[in-house]
């Protein structure tokens, strides 16, 4: 029975985990930025065609919403992703379709309670 119990919680842990990048990756194809924001650690890293900064989370949706008035979204891919051997941390590469190009939208996140927290966002040429 504890096997069973143990099988469960673990996929219902993973099934969270993959849950959160759908949410978040979803979140970016229709722009919620409040949806991402929810998902943010306090300070994040954002980098936004090869400008870098260490950014307060509003000061990070402001700079996304900027971004993406300029330059929408039509389609959103996912390529890649992976995580740290602890599982502590993970990574996930998209294919960012946008009216004015193609770019890659890399996000990396770390466990945190009650879900995982947006760490780091670039959004750089693909």
């Amino acid at each position: 029975m504890k096997i069973f119990m143990l099988a469960g919680l673990l996929f219902t842990s993973l099934s969270i985990k993959t849950q959160t990048v759908a949410e978040i990756f979803n979140a970016f194809s229709v722009q919620d930025f409040e949806a991402i924001k929810g998902y943010m650690d306090n300070s994040l890293d954002v980098c936004i065609a090869d400008v870098q900064q260490y950014n307060k989370k509003d000061v990070a949706i402001s700079r996304l919403k900027e971004y993406f008035a300029n330059n929408p979204i039509v389609k959103l891919d996912t390529k890649h992703q992976g995580e740290s051997k602890k599982s502590n941390s993970k990574f996930h590469i998209a294919k960012l379709y946008t009216k004015n190009g193609v770019m890659r939208l890399f996000i990396y996140l770390e466990n945190g309670t009650p879900k995982n927290l947006l760490k780091e966002i670039r959004i750089e040429k693909f």
